[in-house]
C-alpha cells in the first residue's frame, strides 16, 4: 500500500513538473532558402504540457499569425506568408515566436531568416561613431565575395538626396566612417542582386552600477546611465519585471522585490547608445540596519535608536533591549522607525529587532559618562599657570580622572575635579582625560606667546628701505613677516624691505604657536618744488626734488588770458606766455598724476616790472626828436624871406597869376 501511494505520489509531482516545465523546443522555417516570391510558414515545437497556451509570431517585431495550441500537442504551423501578396525587403529579418499562458510570456525564441539573395555582412556588427568600420558582401549561394557591387549609402533622417555611392573592391568590402550617431540605409544596385539595409551608428554605452551588486529583495538599486537611456528588468524567462527611465541627469532607481536572477537591459531603444545587458542575483530577505544617537550613549541621557531597511524607516518593528543588569525590556519602533530610551547605568546594552519578512538583527552598543573640560584662562600663555576642570554631563566635578597634556605635564584632578600646570613652550599640545566608566576625551589646546614687530622706521620716501624684527619674551626670533600693499596684494618679505609703491602698508608677523603682530608703514612720495621767474612776458616754471629736475610732471597753469596743460622737460621746465598782470594759479602733477610724486599747488599775483634806465632813455629820445622837428620847422620861414629879398634884388617880379606867386 505504501509503494502505492509513493508510485501515485511521484507519478503527481512528476506531471506537475512537466506542467510547470512547458516551453518552445525548436522552429523550422519551410522552405529554408526563401526567394523573393515565394511562400514560406513557420512550424514550432514544444516540451510539456501545452494546455491553455498560446503561440504568436512575429517578423520583424510584428504579428502575423497567433494560434491556441491546445492540450497535449508537440507542434503547431502559423499560417502562410506570401510574399507575392505581402512582400518583404531583400536581406535579413527577425523571426520572433512566443508562448503565451494566463497573458504572460514564458518563452521566446529569436531566429534571424534571409530573404532573396542580400550578400551583406557589417563587421563589426556593432559600427561606433567616429571608427571606419567594414562592409562586407558574399554571395549567399557560392559564398564567394561579391565585388564590383554598387551600393548606396545616406543618413536615414536626411533622406535619399545626400546618398553616397560605393562599389566593393576585390574582397567583396566597402569602408565606411560615420561623425554622426544615428541610423543609415543601405541599397544595393546590382542586377544579381537584391535588397536594403537600415543600420546604426551608435557611441558605446558607459553605465556605473549596478549597486549595490547582489541586491537584497526589496532593496532599491540604483544604476547610473546616460541620460535618456532605458532600463528594463527580465526575469529568468525573459519575461518584463520592471521598467525604468533616467531622469535628466542619468540615474535609474529600481526596486526587485522577489528573489532570483534578472537581467538589466540597458539602452536597447536608444538611437544614440548601443544597448548592453548586465546580470543580477537578487537574495531574498533583507536585513535591517540599527542607527544608534549619539555614537557614544551617555548615562541619565536620552538616545535614538533608528531602525531602517534600504535607509528607509522600518515601522512598528520588535525591539528588544538587554541591560547590563535585570531583564530585558521589549519595545516597537514608531511610524518613523524610531524609538528613544534613556540609560540610567552604564555598561553593555543588547539591542536585538525582528519583524515579519526580514532578517533579524542585533547591535551592541555601550553606555558611559561623559567628560567636558574647562581652561582657565581661555587664551593660555606660556608661564602662565592654567588650571583645568574636569566635570560629567551633568555637570559635577570629577575626581581623580586621569589628565595627560601630550609629552609635557601629566596628573590626576583633585576633589574639586581641578588640575592646575604650567608650560613654558607656545604650540598645540593634545589633553587626554580618562576614568573608568567615562568615555575618552581627547581635546586641542594652544598655548600662545605674544610677538612683538620692530621697524627701523613707520615713515619713509618712496625708494628708501626699511628693516623688521621680530621678538618674543624679548628675545629675537625667526618669523613669517608678510606685507599687505596699499593695493591689497600680499608678499613675504625678509628682515629688509624696499616698498614700490607709495601708500599704506599693513606689515604683519606670525609664527604658530604666537600670537601675531602688525607694524603699519607709511610710505609719502617724492617732494616737488616750484622755482618761478618772470622774464619780460614770460613765465618760466622749474620742477625739482630734491634739488634735481623731474620730467615728465604735468603742469595745470591758470591765467587770466586761459588755462595752459604742460609737461615739464627734461630739464624740470615748462613756459608759459603772460599777457595780462593777475593771479596765475599753478598746480603740478594733479592732472595725470606720477604717483611716485607728491601734488603741489601754487598761486601767484603776476604785475610787470619796467626797467627805469630803458625807459629814460626812450624818452631822450622822444625829446630829441621833437627838438629837432621844432628846429626844422623855424628856420624853413627863415630861409623863404631871405630868397624874396634876393629876387628883388635881381629884378624878379611876380605877376599876378604867375605859378610861384601862388606856390
Amino acid at each position: 500500500m505504501l509503494n502505492k501511494l509513493f508510485v501515485l505520489t511521484l507519478s503527481l509531482v512528476l506531471l506537475t513538473s512537466t506542467a510547470l516545465a512547458v516551453s518552445l523546443r525548436d522552429i523550422d522555417i519551410n522552405p529554408e532558402e526563401i526567394d523573393l516570391e515565394d511562400t514560406f510558414y513557420v512550424e514550432v515545437t514544444f516540451s510539456g504540457d501545452t494546455c491553455g497556451t498560446e503561440v504568436k509570431f512575429f517578423m520583424d517585431d510584428k504579428l502575423f499569425s497567433s494560434k491556441i495550441v491546445g492540450c497535449n500537442r508537440d507542434s503547431i504551423e502559423s499560417r502562410e506568408w506570401d510574399l507575392s501578396d505581402n512582400p518583404l525587403d531583400c536581406g535579413k529579418h527577425i523571426l520572433r515566436v512566443e508562448l503565451i499562458k494566463d497573458d504572460k510570456s514564458i518563452d521566446n525564441i529569436t531566429q534571424e531568416i534571409e530573404i532573396g539573395n542580400q550578400p551583406l555582412i557589417i563587421m563589426p556588427e556593432r559600427p561606433l561613431v567616429n571608427k571606419e568600420f567594414t562592409i562586407h558582401f558574399e554571395d549567399s549561394d557560392t559564398g564567394k565575395p561579391a565585388d564590383n557591387i554598387r551600393v548606396e549609402i545616406y543618413d536615414f533622417r536626411k533622406g535619399r538626396k545626400e546618398k553616397v555611392d560605393y562599389y566593393t573592391d576585390i574582397n567583396g568590402d566597402i569602408r565606411f566612417k560615420s561623425s554622426n550617431v544615428g541610423e543609415f540605409k543601405l541599397i544595393i544596385d546590382d542586377p544579381e542582386y537584391c535588397g536594403s539595409r537600415n543600420f546604426y551608428v551608435k557611441k558605446t554605452l558607459n553605465i556605473d552600477g549596478p549597486y549595490p551588486a547582489a541586491p537584497l529583495a526589496g532593496e532599491l538599486i540604483t544604476i547610473a546611465v546616460p541620460g535618456g537611456v532605458g532600463v528594463k528588468v527580465l526575469d529568468e524567462y525573459g519575461n518584463i519585471y520592471a521598467t525604468g527611465s533616467t531622469t535628466i541627469g542619468g540615474g535609474v532607481n529600481l526596486t526587485i522585490d522577489d528573489p532570483g536572477n534578472y537581467t538589466l537591459v540597458i539602452g536597447e531603444l536608444s538611437n544614440t547608445y548601443w544597448g548592453r545587458n548586465v546580470s543580477i542575483c537578487v537574495s531574498e530577505k533583507l536585513k535591517p540596519s540599527i542607527i544608534i544617537t549619539p555614537e557614544k550613549a551617555i548615562k541619565d541621557k536620552e538616545l535614538i535608536l533608528r531602525v531602517k531597511v534600504n535607509n528607509e524607516p522600518l515601522e512598528y518593528a520588535d525591539v528588544t533591549i538587554q541591560k547590563p543588569v535585570g531583564d530585558p525590556e521589549e519595545y516597537k519602533t514608531d511610524k518613523n522607525g524610531e524609538l528613544k530610551f534613556t540609560p540610567f547605568s552604564t555598561g553593555k546594552f543588547l539591542v536585538k529587532v525582528e519583524k515579519r519578512g526580514y532578517k533579524a538583527c542585533e547591535r551592541a552598543f555601550e553606555v558611559r559618562n561623559l567628560f567636558n573640560i574647562e581652561f582657565t584662562p581661555k587664551e593660555p600663555k606660556v608661564d602662565e599657570d592654567i588650571t583645568l576642570f574636569v566635570r560629567d554631563q551633568l555637570n559635577n566635578l570629577v575626581q581623580g580622572a586621569t589628565v595627560s597634556i601630550s609629552d609635557a605635564v601629566s596628573g590626576i584632578s583633585g576633589l574639586d575635579g581641578r588640575f592646575t600646570f604650567r608650560l613654558t613652550e607656545p604650540g598645540e599640545y593634545t589633553v587626554i582625560v580618562t576614568k573608568p566608566d567615562y568615555w575618552d576625551l581627547t581635546q586641542k589646546m594652544v598655548v600662545l606667546s605674544p610677538l612683538h614687530l620692530e621697524l627701523s622706521s613707520e615713515k619713509i620716501e618712496l625708494g628708501e628701505s626699511i628693516s623688521a624684527k621680530v621678538l618674543a619674551l624679548g628675545k629675537e626670533i625667526s618669523a613669517d613677516i608678510e606685507v599687505i600693499k596699499p593695493d591689497g596684494e600680499k608678499e613675504s618679505i625678509g628682515e629688509s624691505y624696499k616698498p614700490e609703491m607709495v601708500g599704506s602698508y599693513e606689515i604683519i608677523a606670525n609664527k604658530d604657536g604666537y600670537i601675531s603682530a602688525n607694524k603699519t608703514l607709511i610710505v609719502n612720495p617724492h617732494p616737488l618744488n616750484l622755482n618761478l621767474e618772470l622774464i619780460g612776458d614770460r613765465l618760466s616754471i622749474r620742477v625739482t626734488s630734491h634739488e634735481k629736475p623731474v620730467s615728465g610732471i604735468s603742469m595745470n597753469i591758470e591765467k587770466p588770458t586761459g588755462i595752459d596743460e604742460l609737461v615739464t622737460d627734461d630739464e624740470g621746465k615748462v613756459e608759459t606766455k603772460i599777457k595780462k598782470e593777475g593771479e596765475v594759479k599753478i598746480s603740478a602733477n594733479v592732472i595725470n598724476t606720477n604717483p611716485d610724486y607728491d601734488k603741489i599747488l601754487v598761486s601767484r599775483n603776476i604785475i610787470k616790472k619796467h626797467n627805469i634806465p630803458v625807459l629814460i632813455l626812450a624818452i631822450s629820445a622822444i625829446v630829441l626828436v621833437a627838438i629837432i622837428a621844432i628846429a626844422v620847422v623855424h628856420t624853413i620861414p627863415r630861409k623863404e624871406k631871405k630868397e624874396k629879398k634876393k629876387k628883388k634884388r635881381t629884378g624878379l617880379k611876380k605877376g599876378k597869376g604867375s605859378t610861384l606867386s601862388r606856390l
